[in-house]
């Protein structure tokens, strides 16, 4: 998500254009997000929603993710991870400022703000998908965008989107012009936005889905280094190898020879499946939307006559790209029904990853990496060779990641 932060705020052609006119919902949801009231912003635009206003409760939705990632930021800000360290996926890697006092963090509490996480982006996405079809229109200037980081009740200058996404490194200018950027979020962002609920949710279920309390114990210090962890003391021992960080490579060593963990919970597991199952269904709808837009207003995701994409030059929207995209959708989804089987190096048969979903009972990420793990697996059938995301990074000149983060 930082990355796409960043290259959300660094695009500022045709993102000043004329607003177009938005309802009192729209409006209040910009207020509540640029002062950081988000509570008080739930419960304002609670009522509104009530009334059946599609703008409600877009809006209401989109504070309602911001609420949970502000819980998530002020759990890990607690906790003192370690803003710019190590990572151990998108969670852990929330760009954070230092806090000077963090609290222990225990595994149970871990598990614990993954859930509230999970269950947080459940809401949201609840909320949104009762826009429907129904057109909304949020312009937000997305780097005035505040969420309290800290816990203190307040969201500071300091905890604004922009200032987390450059810190104090961007210009005076610079920062000045991105609090201008405005994107006109529309129907199919709500849908764009649904998916990316269920995708960060994926990441927390799957956190959830296993026990990894070993691999906590002996290698998480790396991410919160004064949370006091089990061994953090002990192994903290600031070595150095010919100017290597030597204590980093070796916790990065033993996550790996950790990642053995057995399934704990079966449904939050097979529940991975169905959500990026709906992350390809939603995102089909999104394209869809988008086609059928005729306006063309600081667009997020631009159809292809469209011309006002924040993404700005070098991020042009073609019919081949959006074809290509759609095509690595429908291959990805044919993997996961079952329809056809994932490709594995070692083997000439692939594996059914439906049905690894559904009867793994451990996950081990070494065996899987050499092919012991996918053994039980094996099936005679079609095996996706890759066809479509091949032809996908060559329209995408290469930069299929990046257009990824964008797509969702």
């Amino acid at each position: 998500m930082r990355r796409l932060l960043h290259l959300a705020l660094v695009a500022l052609p045709a993102v000043l254009a004329t607003p177009a006119l938005a309802g009192p919902a729209a409006e209040r949801t910009a207020a509540h997000l640029y002062d950081g009231t988000l509570e008080a912003g739930d419960g304002e635009l609670s009522v509104l929603a009530m009334a059946g206003d599609p703008e409600a409760e877009a809006g209401l939705g989109v504070i309602r993710f911001a609420r949970a990632i502000e819980r998530f930021a002020q759990t890990m800000y607690r906790h003192g991870l370690q803003p710019g360290g190590a990572s151990y996926g998108p969670f852990l890697r929330m760009p954070l400022p230092p806090n000077p006092n963090p609290e222990p963090l225990s595994y149970e509490q871990l598990r614990d703000a993954f859930a509230a996480v999970s269950a947080d982006l459940d809401a949201a996405e609840q909320m949104l998908a009762e826009v429907g079809d129904r057109e909304v229109k949020l312009p937000l200037a997305t780097g005035r965008i505040r969420i309290d980081i800290n816990g203190d009740g307040r969201a500071d200058e300091n905890e604004q989107l922009l200032a987390l996404a450059f810190g104090d490194s961007a210009p005076a200018e610079f920062r000045q012009q991105n609090e201008s950027f405005v994107v006109a979020f529309d129907t199919a962002d709500v849908y764009w936005l649904r998916g990316y609920c269920n995708l960060l949710g994926a990441v927390a279920d799957f956190w959830l889905s296993f026990d990894f309390r070993e691999a906590f114990n002996q290698t998480f210090h790396v991410i919160f280094p004064k949370a006091g962890l089990p061994n953090q003391a002990a192994l903290a021992t600031g070595s150095n190898v010919e100017g290597f960080d030597a204590d980093g490579i070796a916790d990065t060593i033993a996550l790996i020879h950790l990642a053995r963990w057995p399934v704990t919970d079966r449904a939050r597991f097979e529940g991975l499946r169905t959500r990026f199952l709906k992350v390809i269904e939603l995102n089909r709808k999104t394209w869809a939307a988008v086609a059928a837009e005729t306006d063309n207003d600081r667009e997020w995701l631009p159809s292809v006559t469209q011309k006002t994409g924040v993404m700005g030059p070098g991020f042009e929207i073609t019919q081949e790209r959006v074809d290509a995209w759609l095509a690595a959708l429908t291959e990805m989804e044919d993997v996961l029904e079952g329809r056809k089987l994932m490709p594995h190096w070692r083997f000439r048969k692939g594996f059914n990853l439906k049905r690894a979903f559904s009867e793994l009972q451990t996950f081990d990420l070494v065996l899987w990496v050499t092919g012991q793990g996918v053994l039980p697996f094996l099936e005679d059938g079609p095996v996706a060779d890759g066809a479509a995301f091949a032809q996908a990074d060559r329209v995408f000149t290469g930069d299929l990641l990046t257009y990824a983060f964008w797509f969702n």
